[in-house]
């Protein structure tokens, strides 16, 4: 039998999947207004994407996330949870969850610039801020001193645009991304989206989960924030950094080395991105949490 190991199942699976979201985005601009638009590609990309390609152990919903010391997070429109963790529902559409229960959140975007980017970054941040708390193994009491406190292991966020900022507007975005973290004060990567896609282009946080970091630090003589690149299909990267999280987060859920050993083999894999990718900022991983230590 002739081996696949080669073939790029998923990359080719993604790329098929963005070019189908481009088309129905098309479509629908033709019949309704900026609104409608958004509301039909945000309902599109859930349920023909989201609920096809995640599976059933995890609820697709929207609402605010709440933590531990009663800290809420803004009105998330997509976020990802465990079906074995509670959630207060509501008659409406949207519900109240706690956040060691999140996966992963994702701000839709019918068109992702400017004004549009900071309100996605600030839906993200609102989630990040958020403080994770798990009982120690050695509890028996409710002793708030025998919790562990996971303050800065907040559920990954992700920010999709169907268009928006292209490889000619790098610049563009890299701009307002700096003036977003001056002006709200972000001090740490932590407090950071981990993927951000859209049309032409993405960047991709350097996460020492997904990353080689000490062989980008060796060859770049630091620690870059995140990863830039252009792309064509730059869904894929979302999707393929969102199955890892699945994969870590859901525990026992997933057949963990048959997913990244699919991944692995995906041309969207680390060693491809980080040839074609440049590098943004620089982060300081001796600090505690690690610290910002420039964006530019």
């Amino acid at each position: 039998m002739k081996s696949t190991a080669t073939t790029d199942y998923f990359g080719n699976w993604a790329e098929s999947v963005s070019r189908l979201l481009a088309e129905y985005r098309d479509f629908t601009s033709t019949t309704s207004n900026h609104g409608e638009v958004l509301g039909k590609a945000r309902e599109f990309f859930v349920s023909q994407v989201l609920r096809r390609f995640l599976p059933q152990a995890l609820h697709i919903g929207g609402g605010q996330i709440v933590d531990a010391d009663g800290n809420l997070s803004r009105q998330i429109d997509t976020l990802i949870y465990r079906h074995d963790m509670p959630l207060l529902s509501s008659l409406a559409e949207t519900n109240l969850y706690f956040v060691e229960g999140v996966v992963s959140t994702i701000e839709i975007k019918s068109r992702l610039r400017g004004t549009s980017l900071r309100e996605a970054l600030d839906n993200s941040m609102s989630v990040k801020m958020l403080n994770m708390k798990y009982m120690a193994a050695t509890s028996r009491g409710a002793n708030p001193e025998e919790f562990s406190d996971f303050r800065y292991r907040a559920p990954a966020t992700y920010v999709f645009g169907y268009l928006g900022y292209r490889a000619s507007s790098l610049s563009d975005l890299r701009k307002t991304l700096c003036q977003w973290v001056q002006e709200r004060g972000i001090e740490y990567i932590a407090h950071l989206p981990e993927v951000i896609a859209t049309e032409g282009c993405i960047v991709v946080k350097n996460d020492y989960r997904y990353f080689d970091s000490n062989s980008i630090r060796h060859r770049h003589g630091c620690d870059p924030i995140f990863l830039v690149a252009a792309d064509k299909a730059p869904l894929r990267w979302l999707l393929y950094h969102l199955l890892g999280q699945v994969g870590n987060d859901i525990n026992g859920a997933l057949p963990n080395r048959s997913i990244f050993e699919l991944l692995r083999r995906s041309h969207v894999s680390r060693q491809a991105l980080e040839e074609q990718a440049e590098f943004w900022g620089e982060w300081d991983r001796d600090e505690d949490r690690g610290r910002i230590a420039s964006l530019e």
